[in-house]
């Protein structure tokens, strides 16, 4: 966890020492993808562990290398199976986070992105009234490519933590995701 910080502390660095004009863009997004929690199906008949996402942001960003965004996310809705001949109902996940973006230049519209924050992150189990809201230190990279100043094209991929308790299980969400960036 160490050299993941330090690997994004020093890619906002590196894009804020080369910025050369303010930004000033506040801007909305919307990603659909995949999530995928681990340790969801250990022993379970015709589960799912990964289910489609979709996720809607606004972000303002301070200068190109450098803003925040808040999110809300529809990370899926996927059944757990049965074991042992019992039927163990649905996982399904929902938050917010809230997450400081950094962008190294690579040119002609390209960029990697680094994304640093916290994840709200509720797990329901459907049939058993069990629901468990985690926040955790989320973070992830991805690529952007600006087809102007107003459209950009980002993918994504995330680490929401672990979420869940000792009533509902608990599993790590990964979110792997394509979006549209729209600049005010």
């Amino acid at each position: 966890m160490k050299n993941i910080t330090r690997i994004l502390l020093a890619t906002v660095l590196a894009g804020a020492a080369s910025a050369p004009a303010l930004a000033d863009a506040p801007y909305g997004a919307v990603d659909i993808g995949q999530t995928t929690g681990s340790n969801l199906c250990t022993g379970a008949v015709g589960c799912k562990d990964t289910a489609g996402a979709l996720r809607v942001a606004l972000g303002y960003q301070f200068v190109p290398q450098m803003g925040a965004e808040i999110s809300y996310g529809a990370y899926g809705k996927a059944s757990l199976g049965t074991l042992g001949g019992t039927v163990m109902g649905d996982w399904k996940a929902s938050g917010f986070a809230l997450s400081g973006i950094g962008a190294l230049p690579l040119g002609n519209g390209f960029s990697l992105t680094a994304k640093l924050g916290i994840a709200s992150t509720k797990l329901d189990i459907s049939g058993t009234g069990r629901s468990a809201t985690s926040t955790n230190l989320a973070y992830g990279v991805g690529a952007r490519y600006d087809f102007n100043r107003d459209v950009a094209m980002r993918l994504q991929y995330e680490t929401l933590g672990d979420v869940g308790d000792s009533n509902t299980g608990t599993t790590k969400l990964n979110l792997l995701s394509a979006g549209v960036v729209m600049r005010f």
